[in-house]
């Protein structure tokens, strides 16, 4: 069978792990008439939380980045055309001029 790493690899799934093993772990101890530090797990939830937003929002800004680049090699792709047209255009005229020179200025 086949893992797909993405799901494993992500800040969400990871964060779900942490959040099961963190019950595992409160249930043990309140078991066991131990105290844990609420403090430090909230500020491990809320760094884990702030790095699942920053992942959404990069993915989003470099989804947003690619469109760029997208429609900026179109507009260059029309430009190369244009600039391929133009020296068509000049070399065609050249030609022109020449015969036309030649014909009646020698």
């Amino acid at each position: 069978k086949r893992v797909n790493l993405t799901t494993y690899c992500s800040p969400c799934h990871q964060y779900h792990q942490y959040k099961l093993q963190n019950k595992r772990r409160k249930d043990l101890l309140n078991k066991r008439g131990l105290q844990h530090d609420d403090s430090a797990i909230t500020a491990f939830t809320d760094l884990i939380q702030k790095l699942t937003d920053n992942e959404k929002r990069s993915k989003a800004k470099i989804e947003e980045l690619q469109q760029q680049m997208k429609k900026t090699d179109e507009r260059l792709d029309i430009v190369v055309d244009e600039l391929q047209t133009c020296t068509l255009l000049i070399l065609r005229l050249k030609r022109t001029l020449a015969e036309f020179v030649e014909e009646h200025y020698e």
